[in-house]
């Protein structure tokens, strides 16, 4: 078995059972004692599922590889000889037979392995390297051999990335009936363990998907309760502020009606000074009024004896004349 047989058997093999198909060529090489072609099997990369996907209609659909490299060809001879209602026409071909193309695959990959899901993103790879392939030759012979590792990027002006291929060289011959995929062939034992192997792959990608989405919902948990004492602690938080803009006011109020106080108070406090001090000089006049009232009195009652004594000495007088 040679090098470009191992990789058509290899790369048209479903994925999830590519490793064990891989072995078990390694292993049937270096039994037909070709140890260098065991070496260059065993290093055969693992396609990315969009990769796989391109390399199915590479392996079972060749009349879509075959209108892809004819449809080539037209659209390299328009654009040396323009002729714009010819190109007009290729480009509606072209887009229509890459839409064929992106929904054969993704039809070719539900029969291939019914519990492998296809994604829009795996759907866009393939769209991008059917465009490339229609432009870039080397891309097309890379779609041709069917052992595309990784898909082709495409920017719209050319490939981003270049075209990878386990065995770039290779093209598939046409299976007899048309569309009928080229069988492993290997014996029932080695048969039996690479599909013992890939369900055990399988099996174990299940068991990771289950507790990704196991973790996915936990974490969807988290988030919703997160969500919900967020919302409580945007409404207590609300209603904080609230509460400290009430207070707040409060105290302005009850400041300016302090500031009003202490400003009644020092005015009452000087009054009452006043008053002290208008009582005390009342006080002191009080005293001294009581003082000129005794003197007056007495001087009074002096005068009133002086008086008497006048009176009775003019009286005297008045009886001895």
């Amino acid at each position: 078995m040679d090098l470009d047989t191992a990789a058509g058997l290899l790369y048209a093999a479903p994925l999830p059972a590519f490793m064990a198909v891989r072995a078990d060529l390694v292993k049937q090489a270096r039994e037909d004692g070709d140890k260098a072609v065991a070496t260059k099997i065993g290093k055969l990369a693992k396609p990315t599922r969009s990769a796989w996907l391109v390399n199915l209609l590479s392996h079972r659909d060749r009349e879509m590889i075959d209108d892809l490299r004819d449809l080539a060809t037209e659209l390299a001879e328009a654009h040396r000889l323009p002729a714009r209602d010819e190109l007009r026409a290729l480009t509606t071909r072209r887009n229509e037979l890459i839409t064929r193309g992106v929904d054969a695959a993704t039809r070719l990959a539900g029969t291939a392995d019914p519990d492998l899901s296809v994604t829009e993103a795996n759907r866009r790879d393939v769209r991008d390297t059917l465009t490339a392939a229609l432009a870039d030759p080397a891309v097309a012979a890379a779609l041709a051999s069917g052992t595309l590792t990784k898909p082709v990027q495409w920017s719209g002006f050319g490939p981003v990335s270049a075209p990878a291929a386990a065995v770039p060289t290779r093209v598939p011959d046409r299976p007899a009936d048309g569309d009928v995929a080229p069988v492993i062939h290997l014996d029932g034992r080695r048969r039996a363990q690479a599909l013992r192997r890939a369900e055990a792959e399988r099996s174990e990608a299940e068991h990771e998907q289950r507790r990704a989405s196991a973790a996915v919902d936990r974490a969807r948990r988290r988030i919703e309760q997160a969500d919900g004492e967020l919302t409580v602690g945007k409404a207590a938080s609300a209603e904080a502020r609230t509460a400290q803009h009430t207070a707040e006011a409060e105290v302005e109020r009850v400041e300016q009606l302090l500031r009003r106080a202490r400003t009644e108070y020092d005015r009452v406090t000087a009054a009452v000074d006043h008053a002290a001090k208008e009582e005390e000089r009342a006080r002191a006049r009080a005293a001294q009024a009581a003082t000129d009232l005794t003197a007056a009195e007495e001087a009074a009652a002096a005068a009133e004896q002086r008086l008497t004594e006048l009176a009775d000495t003019i009286e005297r007088l008045g009886d001895q004349g």
